[in-house]
């Protein structure tokens, strides 16, 4: 009777079909030769780096600035800073040695706890910046009743809720088994200690697959094709309105980019995910790594999408003592757009603002 452990051999990338690698490929078979290994090895390692360095700087800056860490859309941000990080440090590493080596490299306890952070962490990346994107959506369509229906309490709860859902549908059915397949050759890899293996079934993928990303990316076109429409529509009617317009244009655009880039890097995996939901033999395993990996380098352009803010922009010059200025300048000035923000609170014009401002500093 044929085991897991003694099913080895040299393939070919066309032999990376889900059932054919129900088999042991181990590290001296499976090669990939020079300068390509070495090429591979520095790109995925630059992406991880850039990774880990971008999303801990947006992390530390937002920090660093009180005022930041107040806002409602930075607690999101942080949220999903968190998740890239990890995804930089754990996912990005695990998955780039399975594609190298083979995905026999690791052990089963080991692989399962890299899978179960992998669809974790991608859940809340992707979930995250669906948030953001009602949350932006709200602010723009609902400016008057935006600070009364997002507060911070109920941000804060939203991401402690995309965290436990992610974590929900990943840690529970992997360490519990509830999402192993019922194919035969799946199950000799199942049987063996040593076998690491993503064979998920048809119901759990179909659960992965639709939660993290189908749900979220129609949420975020029917959010964007409506702020257009809204956006049109005002325009037409608040012409004098220019402060307003302008503000809502460049949230639409950054919107529009952020969703851009998130369907470039990870709709191919999906109907690769998807397609091996009905066809397992139709989609080959090598192909299946690689748009993980494509998936992966949103996590990377995250950081650098959500620094076209201008508030994240004068943080990291704080930061990093950028700003030419001095540091007791800079405090009082952080000191009065505080004040500023505490006094507009329940303020909705801008022109009551500064003369509420006004009035407050001549008293």
């Amino acid at each position: 009777i044929p085991t897991w452990s003694n099913l080895s051999g040299k393939f070919t990338l066309d032999d990376f079909s889900p059932t054919c690698i129900a088999m042991n490929i181990t590290t001296e078979e499976y090669s990939i030769p020079e300068p390509y290994y070495t090429s591979l090895i520095l790109f995925f390692a630059s992406l991880s780096a850039f990774t880990i360095l971008g999303n801990t700087l947006v992390l530390a800056a937002v920090i660093h600035s009180h005022h930041l860490m107040h806002g409602v859309t930075h607690v999101y941000i942080c949220s999903l800073s968190v998740a890239d990080i990890l995804i930089g440090i754990l996912v990005m590493p695990s998955t780039t040695m399975k594609v190298l080596h083979g995905p026999s490299i690791y052990g089963r306890d080991v692989c399962n706890f890299l899978n179960a952070v992998d669809i974790a962490c991608v859940t809340v990346s992707i979930t995250t910046l669906c948030a953001i994107a009602i949350d932006r959506y709200i602010a723009v369509t609902r400016p008057l009743q935006y600070r009364t229906v997002v507060t911070w309490t109920r941000a804060c709860g939203v991401v402690v809720l995309l965290w436990s859902l992610s974590i929900s549908i990943s840690f529970l059915p992997i360490f519990l088994g509830w999402n192993q397949s019922t194919f035969p050759e799946h199950q000799l890899c199942y049987d063996d200690p040593e076998c690491c293996n993503s064979f998920f079934s048809k119901e759990y993928l179909l659960t992965i697959t639709i939660i993290p990303f189908y749900t979220p990316s129609i949420i975020m076109i029917l959010g964007v094709l409506n702020m257009q429409s809204n956006g049109r529509s005002k325009y037409c009617k608040e012409n004098q309105n220019k402060g307003m317009n302008t503000s809502e244009h460049q949230a639409l655009k950054t919107l529009s980019v952020v969703m851009g880039i998130f369907l470039f890097c990870w709709f191919p995996f999906h109907i690769i995910s998807s397609l091996q939901i009905f066809c397992p033999t139709c989609t080959r395993y090598i192909l299946f790594d690689i748009f993980l990996l494509l998936g992966y380098l949103n996590s990377a352009c995250n950081p650098v999408l959500y620094s076209r803010s201008p508030e994240l922009m004068a943080a990291y010059k704080r930061l990093l003592r950028l700003d030419g200025r001095n540091e007791r300048v800079g405090n009082r000035n952080m000191m009065t757009r505080i004040k500023r923000t505490l006094l507009c609170k329940n303020i909705h014009s801008e022109k009551e603002c500064r003369v509420t401002v006004i009035n407050k500093e001549g008293n």
